[in-house]
């Protein structure tokens, strides 16, 4: 449904990505911004989240590869909000909500998500996160629990995550870093792989008694960092692979805040603000089953401007 020139229409896209789209006008009045920010204050989101969880739950089943290769990418990014929206939160750094997506880099497409007051800190999602056999979670370290690494560990899952740098580990064993590992091709070189102990034993939440891993990674700037996994069995490149891919994540955060108007919102009020942002889910993910189901060459950018007209 779109409203244009003071008339509503309603715009139907084919399958095939070159037939026109047809325009029904409803001669209908343009909505003021009032009437839409106030039925969105009183509309509850959880109707939406329940229809975005089927729609997601729908391509997952059709589309997903096997579990073997599974990645899933965990982040979250801020939502800024000015000072008239009463459900901001202030955190140091904005004043907003956060979003927290569990995504899949091979569909792609967000599979779990939440939306937070910005001072809920990241690994605080864990919780809502069922832990699959097989899948590989990619997160940075933000979300550095060792009991919740030790959960993964024991569900027969594997983490990909960066330590903290005040986090002091004892070597145990050095690995050999193979001359094919080190190509720049893929934008990074293996400097190190070795397994790795934590050397504070600690206790509770703070002990980490797993076998892990830690390599070393330069990338194409010049940049040098660690990451860490529990992961003893795949090549040190194919777990470097596996970090570099939750470039993913970030470009999907960024996609939704520059298409689906993620920086303007219809109303202040909680609602309102939670609506818009489920409802942007929901649009990705419509284009990203449209995209699936017919099967064409476009990109991703080409289907999105087809099914919104642009």
């Amino acid at each position: 449904l779109e409203c244009a020139d003071g008339n509503a229409a309603l715009r139907v896209c084919p399958a095939a990505p070159t037939a026109k789209i047809l325009s029904y006008p409803m001669h209908a009045r343009r909505l003021a911004r009032s009437t839409l920010a106030d039925a969105n204050e009183r509309r509850t989101p959880a109707i939406l989240a329940e229809l975005l969880g089927q729609l997601i739950g729908q391509m997952s089943r059709k589309h997903r590869k096997d579990v073997a290769f599974a990645k899933k990418m965990i982040d979250s990014t801020p939502i800024p909000l000015g000072e008239r929206f009463e459900c901001s939160a202030f955190n140091d750094r904005i004043k907003g909500l956060k979003l927290h997506v569990v995504f899949d880099p091979n569909l792609p497409s967000p599979l779990q998500t939440d939306i937070t007051p910005a001072t809920i800190n990241d690994v605080s999602f864990r919780h809502q996160i069922p832990l699959e056999a097989g899948v590989t979670y990619v997160f940075d370290r933000g979300y550095c629990d060792y009991a919740w690494w030790s959960d993964i560990h024991a569900a027969g899952a594997v983490f990909v995550t960066r330590p903290k740098k005040s986090a002091v580990w004892t070597l145990v064993k050095q690995r050999h870093v193979a001359p094919s590992s080190t190509s720049k091709e893929d934008g990074f070189i293996m400097l190190n792989d070795r397994d790795a102990a934590l050397a504070s034993k600690g206790r509770g939440r703070n002990k980490l008694s797993i076998p892990t891993r830690i390599i070393t990674i330069k990338r194409a700037n010049g940049d040098v960092f660690d990451v860490i996994t529990n992961d003893m069995d795949r090549s040190s490149h194919d777990i470097a692979a596996c970090y570099k891919a939750r470039w993913a994540i970030e470009l999907f955060f960024k996609w939704i805040k520059q298409n689906l108007n993620l920086c303007s919102f219809l109303g202040r009020s909680e609602n309102a603000v939670r609506l818009q942002i489920i409802i942007a889910m929901i649009t990705f993910v419509l284009i990203q089953i449209a995209r699936l189901t017919t099967q064409t060459n476009l990109d991703f950018k080409c289907h999105t401007m087809i099914l919104t007209g642009q």
